[in-house]
């Protein structure tokens, strides 16, 4: 059954919290588009939409066992990260060890990696030979992400390759002793820490 509920801003995320405890509930925040044009203007309204689109059906497919992984996400999550960190993307996707260069004179090299998964709590970081930082995108669906962002969608960690070295996967316990570089909400906006 699906049930939606026209809540006030300032409400509803107190409300989703208490719907999303429940396990056998999926809620999802709807964006009103008004909202978005007001608030947003690093991203276009259609991209944002898409996005959230995506991230929700992609749960709804994990969910029904239908899709098995969420490699398909990559792509969003390099996106993301070229808009706020104003990094270049590699032109060929199939570099081997990373996906960027940062913006910097000495162009570091950037692997860009995402967890949307309610199934596994570890996260390939593939070989930290390879690049210099990694950054790693936690959505508030995954088994990873921190409950103590309850504010967040998405979080980002940007963390040293020097940091990873022997390293083929981390976990929560790893990412616990790091905080994030950036919190983004539901419409994709930078959360400022307070």
């Amino acid at each position: 059954m699906k049930i939606k509920l026209d809540i006030p801003d300032n409400k509803a995320d107190s409300l989703l919290d208490v719907l999303r405890s429940i396990s056998y509930v999926k809620a999802i925040d709807i964006i009103d588009n008004k909202a978005i044009e007001k608030t947003n203007s690093l991203f276009k309204v259609h991209e944002i939409e898409s996005i959230l689109n995506f991230f929700y059906c992609q749960s709804k497919l994990e969910y029904l066992d239908v899709s098995r992984s969420t490699n398909s996400i990559c792509d969003i999550a390099e996106f993301i990260c070229s808009k706020y960190f104003k990094i270049t993307l590699c032109k060929s996707q199939r570099n081997e060890g990373f996906d960027a260069f940062g913006n910097n004179n000495e162009k570091s090299r950037i692997q860009i990696k995402i967890n949307n998964s309610n199934k596994g709590t570890n996260q390939n970081i593939g070989n930290p030979e390879k690049y210099h930082y990694l950054y790693l995108l936690v959505t508030s669906n995954s088994l990873l992400f921190n409950n103590k962002f309850t504010d967040s969608f998405i979080v980002i960690y940007k963390i040293d390759s020097i940091d990873l070295r022997g390293m083929q996967t981390i976990a929560k316990t790893f990412l616990s002793k790091h905080n994030p570089i950036m919190k983004l909400n539901s419409k994709l906006e930078k959360i400022l820490y307070g």
